[in-house]
């Protein structure tokens, strides 16, 4: 039932997500997403930083997160501080996921969090 869902959502949503990074639209506001340094005991860890890049679709209504190098699992908190909605989604360390969201006005926060503990955060408002 699961990968119907992926399957369904993957062809509603098709690649958007890649043609955002080099073509943005007016109906997709841009998400800056910046690492927030964690500090691990055994020093500096030679692992590639993973690449996040996302944007919010105000036609749609979702979050598309693109992903590269960010390992296998991710769980990702969407945050709307002004109403205090919040989401919790589990998503792909790889490629495009999207995740749906109310699209009430307000500040939002997205933290990445991924498997090796590095956090990423971004901010954007609706």
């Amino acid at each position: 039932m699961l990968k119907l869902l992926l399957a369904v959502l993957v062809w509603l949503f098709p690649t958007r997500c890649v043609d955002a990074v080099t073509k943005p639209s007016r109906d997709e506001i841009d998400i800056l997403i910046g690492h927030k340094p964690t500090e691990l005991p055994g020093g500096p860890r030679s692992s590639s930083p993973a690449i996040i890049d996302a944007f919010y679709d105000t036609d749609y209504c979702y979050i598309c997160a693109c992903l590269s190098n960010a390992g296998t699992l991710v769980e990702v908190e969407i945050v709307n501080s002004s109403t205090n909605e919040s989401y919790i989604n589990q998503i792909s360390g790889s490629g495009s996921s999207y995740m749906p969201i109310s699209g009430t006005s307000g500040y939002w926060t997205i933290t990445f969090t991924l498997e090796s503990g590095d956090v990423y955060i971004g901010e954007f408002v609706i």
